[in-house]
């Protein structure tokens, strides 16, 4: 028996290491349904690409059949990713046409003896696992002095297989120095930035692609670590120590993976030196370039939560897309989720160290792949080289601005009428607003927008005034204010694609409001094993992500499997139905909740969904109206829906929502409070005006507490048919 188990191991390991023996094939996997992205993140394979209704997957021969499993559907793009590369190289260029590391380190030298005012000599800052050196140089005017200017660190070839990070690079170092005292851009950054340059962060993973295929397109990833089992490398952008490990979708507890994470933060020699130099640095921004998918990357992407500093990063995204058309955004939103990575540690990590702004580009489109044609070289440094200008330009000085409302944003205006409202502009990370400057955007039913000044009250106090509008129509808007070295700030920040919105109403009548106090008729329903919902005051202290209070504070509230310790959904379904609502005659209606919802614990987090339906017909067809997730952050959030949006308002009106547990080892905790529906009312406005009885009550009720009422802050997110 144990010969047998001996021999078992022996083919087992046999199998692992020969999985790279064979070159990798790109495949495009359907994404057909919503689970479809969570079954392809679950195989942890290599995932360069995601568009709207597949992904572009990096796969073996082995992997197809646990691709059919799942049943997720496929096509071959290219069978042989290596040959695909080299043919688009037909004069057999050495590296297909990018610089071996040698010839890297050869162009630093050059750089430095022709340039040695502005270059310092390339020096190394630590040894790769293989005894490689990883050099740096730093381009600035006094260059072997250390001023008080703002530092600016890019790096690149992290990954082995993805030369064209490195040399847009190398060809803006170049630029800095052919160009500084003639142009004017390009000596104000040396003169005034200190830029440091890591271009071959992963020498051995990508001498072991010059190697194996010395005309390009080795597809080697990692660096060449000994996993002890046949199997070798660690991917050193899962190897960063803030939240490392903090789950197995964004990285790899496997060492046969492409993103597999290494025994522990930091254990490969390569992510600590770059981590020490770091550290003894004073960096403001560093560039964590990659390929490809045309993509700007930034923090969070350990989780599906944004950054305390996200208007911030929305803001240099901006500009990037303007430069280049890029997509920007963190890791989940573009692509997927990722832990352990640089970006997150560069920002994240403050303990020994400052926070530093971090971004990744993803350069070259799904066309260019890892290994851009020679012909596509200079596009590509063409493309990125006002990137790594801007980048120079705005390092240090990250100041922005915050709009806040004392009277609340209107939710509704009175028809007929101008609305005006309070907007206070405050600097945040040393921002100076710049009196005078802010502007109120607003368009009517689909129009172009307008653009007025607002009456500033006193300095960066304003009032701001809608347009008077009739019955069924409505305001989309948005405010800008100028910042007095960072430009102009926007609320919501990615305006005028992400606007608030206002209709006119003339009353508003309380059609329900239940803070679960008493028991109005709602019922559960599901096939789930455990975890169904039920009304009562949360017991269950917090644990493991349920909620330990309601919402509002009046004590009951609905929760999944109201116990103390394990109380989550298990295996399957459950849902909260509300009783039947009268719309009938209605002409606007909103319905608003509040929400917990958590899936970010077990062995299987961040994968489950929660879900609200509305049904016109007593419950006979329901409509789905919202999708949560997958989404980790705990805490009670405030979600509105127009119920226009989904159904005509009618007498047999009834909500649902949905909590489920699809996943072995997750655990999914929900919580629903404080449900209001309302109804509007908008006549035409006269000299006298004519209103129901109930309606003039109300309205003068609605009146009296407009500030309460106003306070609710209703977005709407300009989309487009792709």
């Amino acid at each position: 028996m144990s010969r047998l188990m001996i021999i078992a191991v022996m083919i087992s390991v046999f199998a692992v290491a020969s999985v790279h023996a064979e070159n990798p094939m790109l495949i495009k996997v359907d994404l057909l349904k919503e689970a479809d992205i969570i079954s392809l993140r679950g195989l942890g394979l290599d995932i360069p690409y995601v568009a709207d209704t597949y992904a572009e997957v990096v796969v073996y021969q082995k992997d197809l059949p646990e691709l059919d499993r799942v049943g997720l559907t496929y096509r071959v793009i290219h069978e042989d990713m290596v040959r695909f590369y080299q043919s688009r190289n037909p004069l057999n260029l050495d590296m297909g046409g990018y610089p071996t590391f040698p010839e890297v380190v050869d162009t630093i030298d050059y750089l430095h003896n022709t340039y040695p005012d502005i270059v310092a000599e390339r020096w190394s800052i630590g040894l790769s696992l293989e005894g490689r050196d990883l050099w740096v140089f730093k381009i600035s005017d006094n260059v072997d002095l250390d001023e008080e200017e703002p530092e600016i660190f890019y790096n690149s070839l992290i990954h082995a297989r993805e030369p064209a990070s490195m040399i847009w690079q190398l060809y803006f170092a170049e630029w800095l120095c052919q160009n500084y005292g003639s142009d004017p851009v390009a000596t104000d950054i040396v003169d005034n930035r200190e830029l440091f340059f890591l271009l071959v962060f992963n020498p051995d993973g990508y001498e072991y692609n010059r190697q194996t295929n010395p005309n390009g397109g080795g597809m080697w990833r990692k660096n060449r670590r000994n996993n002890g089992d046949g199997t070798y490398g660690v991917d050193l952008n899962r190897n960063w120590g803030y939240m490392w490990g903090y789950d197995d979708n964004g990285s790899s507890p496997y060492t046969w993976d492409e993103t597999y994470r290494g025994t522990a933060p930091f254990s490969e020699p390569e992510t600590q030196v770059v981590r020490d130099f770091i550290i003894s640095r004073n960096f403001s921004f560093i560039v964590n370039a990659h390929t490809y998918g045309n993509l700007w990357l930034y923090p969070w992407g350990y989780d599906y939560i944004y950054t305390p500093d996200h208007d911030i990063f929305q803001m240099i995204g901006d500009s990037v897309t303007a430069l280049t058309g890029y997509a920007h955004g963190t890791p989940w939103e573009l692509l997927y989720n990722t832990n352990g990575d640089a970006n997150d540690w560069q920002y994240g990590e403050q303990t020994e160290k400052p926070l530093i702004f971090c971004s990744t580009p993803e350069t070259g489109s799904y066309i260019d792949g890892f290994w851009p044609a020679p012909s596509r070289i200079p596009e590509i440094n063409e493309e990125m080289l006002p990137v790594g200008i801007y980048i120079a330009q705005i390092a240090g000085d990250f100041r922005g601005l915050v709009f806040d409302y004392p009277g609340g944003i209107p939710e509704t205006v009175i028809p007929g009428q101008m609305t005006t409202f309070d907007v206070i502009v405050t600097g945040v990370r040393d921002g100076v607003p710049v009196p005078g400057s802010g502007q109120l955007h607003y368009s009517v039913d689909g129009e172009p927008f307008v653009t007025t000044d607002m009456y500033e009250v006193e300095p960066n106090y304003y009032e701001a005034t809608l347009p008077a509008v009739d019955c069924g129509s409505d305001i989309d808007f948005y405010l800008t204010a100028d910042e007095a070295s960072a430009g102009t700030f926007s609320d919501p920040s990615d305006a005028p694609a992400e606007t608030y919105n206002t209709f006119p109403a003339t009353a508003m009548v309380l059609i329900l409001d239940d803070d679960f106090e008493t028991d109005q008729g709602w019922t559960v329903s599901g096939d789930a094993l455990d975890g169904h919902w039920e009304r009562g005051v949360p017991i269950g202290g917090g644990v493991r992500g349920d909620p330990p209070t309601d919402y509002d504070g009046s004590g009951n509230c609905y929760l999944t499997d109201n116990v103390d310790g394990n109380s989550d959904v298990d295996d399957g379904y459950t849902y909260l139905t509300s009783p039947t609502i009268d719309l009938s005659g209605a002409e606007i209606a909103y319905f608003y909740y509040a929400l917990w919802y958590t899936n970010n614990f077990g062995n299987d987090p961040n994968n489950d969904l929660f879900k609200t339906y509305v049904s016109s017909d007593n419950g006979a067809n329901w409509i789905l109206a919202e999708t949560i997730g997958p989404q980790t952050s705990s805490g009670w959030v405030e979600h509105s829906l127009n119920i226009g949006d989904f159904v005509t308002p009618t007498g047999q009106i009834k909500f649902r929502f949905e909590a489920s547990d699809l996943y072995d080892g997750s655990v999914v905790e929900a919580g629903i409070d404080a449900v209001v529906v309302k109804a509007f009312e908008c006549e035409p406005m006269t000299d006298v005006p004519t209103l129901s009885e109930w309606g003039m009550i109300i309205l003068g009720l609605f009146l009296l507490t407009a500030g309460t009422i106003a306070v609710i802050r209703r977005r709407k997110i300009a989309c487009c048919e792709n």
